[in-house]
């Protein structure tokens, strides 16, 4: 039976707080693309764009860092190619070669229970998942969460940019990645006496010690 645990996907950092993925980015490092902040495929209609990392004098890394979105080398994305979740899509690096952006298709509405932080009306767009329901189970390696329908970005399509993983994703990217980009546990929230509790991966495992 899968394990009712989720992790959420984020950038690894250094001791001195910058990221350790090298910074990729159009020449204006503004570069973003709206179609993949959805969970629609679209490997069968992508170009390639020309990108550059933005210190190029410390060279590119197994995985780069966008706000946007990220891409891993080839060899990431032979480790990761047994997930039907993720499509990967071919980018240049100048003078580095081609990577590959994780866009995750996989998605789920927000389950009841869930605790987040959101926008105030009009917007009331999900900012931040902070824990999800005790017992829930990803039904995905890797998933994203749709926004709200009466959200902004919900009437427009969007899901969430935060990726979650179960256990199994977690420990492939963590394997595959874990240095650059990694997957950390998060709370449940659990209903106790009438209110929601959010309970952390460290405080279960201290109330099992």
């Amino acid at each position: 039976m899968p394990e009712p645990a989720v992790y959420e996907v984020a950038p690894a950092s250094l001791s001195t707080g910058e990221f350790a993925a090298a910074w990729f980015d159009d020449e204006e490092r503004l570069w973003d693309d709206h179609r993949l902040h959805k969970p629609q495929p679209i490997l069968a209609e992508w170009q390639a764009p020309a990108l550059v990392l933005h210190r190029p004098e410390r060279g590119a890394t197994e995985v780069l860092f966008n706000p946007n979105a990220d891409a891993v080398s080839g060899g990431v994305r032979e480790s990761l190619a047994q997930f039907p979740e993720i499509e990967f899509l071919p980018v240049e690096i100048v003078d580095h070669g081609v990577f590959f952006l994780l866009h995750v298709v996989a998605c789920c509405a927000p389950p009841n229970g869930c605790v987040m932080r959101t926008a105030p009306a009009p917007s009331r767009n999900i900012l931040e998942v902070n824990a999800f329901p005790a017992g829930f189970i990803p039904q995905h390696a890797y998933f994203r969460m749709s926004q709200p329908p009466n959200s902004a970005a919900g009437r427009a399509g969007y899901c969430t940019r935060h990726i979650f993983a179960n256990a199994e994703g977690a420990r492939a990217l963590n394997a595959a990645c874990g240095s650059y980009l990694s997957a950390h546990r998060i709370g449940h929230a659990e209903q106790r006496d009438g209110q929601r509790h959010l309970l952390t991966a460290a405080m279960r495992a201290e109330q099992c010690a």
